[in-house]
């Protein structure tokens, strides 16, 4: 007997369940992130476009943003005082900051 409230609902039973999402991340080892890193710091800026390069793999590496939001971040969108930065287009349309961005001396 499927009951709410009191009230009986059997078509409750016929009505499969959703699957249950049980997502897991994998993890950088750190001599990758240290690589990656590594990589980032010695990126030439003589190039074309390379401080540009530079500084949007350091902002991918620093805050975990996704490229989209990355691209779209204006300046008067970043407070470095507090290290933030609010990110307008995002992957669900809302507007989030991302507070405590742990940016690379480099950067700031």
């Amino acid at each position: 007997m499927n009951e709410h409230m009191g009230i009986d609902y059997p078509y409750l039973q016929s009505i499969d369940k959703l699957n249950e999402r049980n997502k897991t991340f994998d993890v950088l080892e750190k001599d990758v992130i240290k690589r990656i890193r590594k990589y980032i710091r010695e990126f030439p800026t003589v190039i074309t476009y390379g401080a540009y390069y530079k500084c949007f793999l350091s902002l991918l590496a620093d805050t975990g943003a996704r490229i989209q939001e990355i691209m779209f971040i204006k300046k008067k969108n970043v407070n470095l005082d507090v290290k933030e930065i609010f990110l307008t287009q995002t992957k669900n349309k809302e507007d989030r900051i991302s507070i405590s961005v742990m940016l690379s001396e480099s950067l700031q």
